[in-house]
């Protein structure tokens, strides 16, 4: 069994789908659930949505979302999920990304955690990672899942985009 704390990020290439259509469709749902029932006063980026994006009924984000599961799947042969989070996280044009180090690590389980990020538009700023060991940036490749253990903590680069960028960002949980 592939154990995910050996490779510190994965990255998972799948067919191609229709970004244009996943894009309207997340700065929708966006601007309809925001992050939380705090906002706008709250710790979150200001434009992240709440955390069931691959949830919306939508032909192509239900394509992504079996992407996504297909890609656990074989990462993880037999195990069971427990719990999935997914947001979208949009930057506009010449905003600086909110490049604050997090992960996703929920201390209350003791399983097994990955946290994912695919991104929907194209850009060369690409999400920072660290730990004790390293410090590295990943290069932001369309159709593409990067997954990892959700205790590794990242950011998106700290820059202001020359053009619009939007991610869809994940957390899973299995049993």
């Amino acid at each position: 069994m592939t154990d995910i704390s050996e490779i510190p990020i994965r990255v998972c290439k799948f067919d191609k789908l229709n970004n244009k259509e996943l894009i309207t469709s997340f700065k929708s749902y966006l601007e309809a659930c925001k992050c939380c029932p705090q906002y706008p006063n709250c710790i979150h980026p200001k434009e992240q949505s709440a955390a069931d994006a691959l949830d919306i009924p939508h032909s192509e984000i239900i394509k992504l979302k079996d992407t996504y599961y297909t890609n656990l799947n074989k990462l993880f042969p037999g195990e069971e999920v427990l719990e999935t989070k997914s947001w979208v996280l949009y930057v506009d044009k010449n905003k600086q990304n909110p490049a604050v180090w997090h992960n996703h690590y929920q201390k209350k389980y003791s399983s097994k955690q990955v946290s994912g990020i695919c991104y929907l538009t194209e850009t060369t700023h690409g999400t920072e990672y660290r730990n004790e060991y390293f410090k590295a940036e990943a290069i932001p490749t369309l159709h593409h899942w990067f997954l990892w253990e959700s205790k590794l903590e990242h950011r998106p680069k700290e820059i202001y985009n020359d053009k619009p960028r939007m991610v869809i960002a994940t957390y899973t949980i299995f049993k």
